[in-house]
């Protein structure tokens, strides 16, 4: 049983990819190089799904595109409402991360994802953006200040205070 715990924690461990020659050294994780690659990749394939776009004529690639985003605003509008398709472009984007990350293992690679650091990231960068946009929904301008130390939002006033925790 041992011998199994010992392997299970060697594969979970995150290995230092470089370090960078500052102070103490900052150890640079390889989840974070495979995140920048994995970046790198979707960045230049959507630079070549994008340049030939066209409004008056229309190719093959711009229908694919048009017609993935519509099925994504269809499906996740049925789950989050009308005012959840604001949502979308970053649903999708954190969606074809975590697929790229999770099929980069089949080319040998550890997947960033098995880190916790991206996966409490991904979840931070998710809790925040939901909190964000539900209390500027809220409060409509959360970010108005009035001269006392107070946000004015609309009919009601919060003390800068009382959102500090939430911010």
């Amino acid at each position: 049983m041992e011998k199994l715990t010992n392997e299970l924690l060697s594969e979970l461990n995150c290995n230092t990819a470089f370090t960078i020659p500052i102070g103490g050294g900052i150890a640079v994780p390889e989840s974070v190089v495979l995140t920048w690659g994995i970046m790198a990749v979707l960045i230049f394939g959507s630079y070549l799904l994008t340049k030939n776009l066209s409004v008056e004529q229309p190719g093959r690639v711009q229908f694919l595109l048009e017609s993935a985003y519509q099925t994504a605003a269809d499906f996740f509008g049925e789950l989050l409402g009308e005012n959840g398709l604001r949502y979308i472009p970053y649903l999708l984007s954190v969606l074809v991360y975590i697929a790229a990350a999770n099929l980069i293992g089949i080319l040998g690679m550890k997947p960033p994802t098995k880190d916790l650091g991206v996966t409490a990231g991904l979840a931070i960068l998710s809790i925040y953006k939901t909190v964000v946009a539900v209390h500027a929904s809220v409060w409509k301008c959360p970010w108005s200040i009035c001269s006392n130390g107070t946000f004015k939002t609309g009919s009601s006033y919060f003390s800068a205070g009382s959102l500090q925790c939430i911010f």
